[in-house]
């Protein structure tokens, strides 16, 4: 019988291959790292700086008849829209005294303080001649109200530890502080380191120490005010100096200060703002010693009054209305980063007191264009003989 051997036609079981190389794969590839994050905006701040406030007779009958605020409506705009604003407020505000100390004697009602506040300014110097009109204890009354008003104070106090203090400020983030001195007043109020007090530049100077011969003059002391520069540099960014100096109705700083600015400036000073003359003077931009550069106003004249009342423009020569004259200073400063506060404008709104019959007011000069185009010529023409036209503008220099 026959039998088939299937076997023999059975495909054998495979044989394995031979491991080969293992597989190279490529590395998985990192993680990309993130983007730089965006360099933080730029912040700026916009400091706008006022001239002397003088409340005469006629100045407070304008602003009880019509309200504070009216004085200042025009220029409000531009004074709410800095970051701080100040001015000089050159005269006690105590309705409780009532002294008349001296020929020129001032004292403002409280309303004077509300209209300065609602108008905008967030500071105000109280170092200036007619500090004492009121005797000591005006001079502290004035400082307590302001306060209470809401406005920062500097430059007098109820004691020179108080005089001397900065008023600090700050705007996001960047540190602000405001000092402020006088060189020379009508009533050397001072007396001890206790008592109601002026930061005065320096000693009592005696002899031929100034043209007003019926002041106290001070002979301003660099290492006085550069100590009072450099201890509010401490706990700020910038540091505003307040300088009451200078010879009234003069259009040029007396030959002195110019080389004191100087040294305040590269002592720390960003910007002097200066006061007393009553008119104008020239604005400069220094260059200090570390490479800063800072803004001297030696004068930004009166931003009310009732100086040159009977000016005409008809009939008066120009240099008549130089009191009626006035400018806002607009400084403004840009932080980058971690970097120290840069200057980046400059710029002057020039102002006038439209000085009426029956209401004293503050006015752009774009506002006394439309109201009287000959008087704006002539007075546009006066500022630009002290003030550089390349500074001069009609509206607040806005952010980059």
């Amino acid at each position: 019988m026959w039998i088939p051997l299937l076997w023999a036609c059975t495909t054998p079981p495979p044989v394995p291959a031979a491991p080969g190389p293992p597989v190279q794969r490529p590395a998985p590839a990192p993680p990309s790292a993130p983007p730089p994050a965006p360099p933080p905006p730029d912040r700026h701040v916009l400091l706008v700086a006022a001239g002397d406030v003088l409340p005469h007779r006629r100045v407070k009958e304008a602003g009880a008849r019509h309200g504070w605020s009216t004085v200042f409506a025009d220029i409000a705009p531009l004074i709410r829209g800095a970051d701080l604003a100040m001015a000089n407020l050159e005269s006690p505000v105590a309705p409780d005294a009532h002294q008349g100390i001296h020929g020129e004697v001032f004292n403002a009602p409280q309303g004077l303080l509300g209209g300065l506040v609602q108008a905008g300014f967030d500071v105000v110097s109280l170092a200036n001649n007619h500090a004492f009109d009121q005797g000591p204890d005006g001079l502290v009354e004035t400082w307590r109200r302001a306060r209470a008003t809401g406005l920062g104070t500097i430059g007098a106090g109820p004691s020179c530890a108080a005089a001397a203090e900065p008023h600090l400020a700050e705007v996001d983030g960047v540190k602000i502080a405001f000092i402020a001195t006088v060189d020379l007043v009508n009533i050397d109020g001072n007396t001890t380191d206790d008592a109601p007090c002026l930061f005065v530049a320096g000693d009592v100077c005696t002899g031929d120490c100034g043209p007003d011969r019926d002041a106290v003059h001070f002979r301003p002391e660099l290492a006085r005010l550069t100590s009072a520069i450099t201890a509010a540099r401490e706990g700020a960014d910038l540091v505003i100096v307040s300088a009451h100096w200078g010879d009234e109705y003069r259009t040029e700083p007396l030959p002195e200060y110019p080389p004191l600015a100087a040294a305040l400036v590269n002592a720390g000073a960003d910007a002097i703002i200066g006061h007393h003359p009553h008119v104008l003077q020239p604005v400069q931009r220094l260059v200090a010693s570390d490479g800063r550069e800072a803004v001297v106003a030696f004068s930004l004249g009166n931003l009310v009054s009732d100086m040159a009342q009977r000016y005409d423009v008809a009939h008066s020569p120009p240099r008549r209305g130089n009191t009626r004259d006035g400018a806002l200073l607009a400084i403004q400063w840009t932080v980058s980063g971690d970097a120290p506060p840069r200057l980046t404008e400059v710029g002057v709104i020039p102002t006038w007191t439209d000085n009426q019959p029956d209401r004293i007011t503050v006015i752009r000069h774009e506002t006394l264009s439309s109201r009287s185009p000959s008087l704006y010529e002539v007075r546009r023409t006066e500022v630009s003989k002290i003030i550089e036209s390349s500074l001069m503008m009609e509206v607040l220099p806005s952010s980059p």
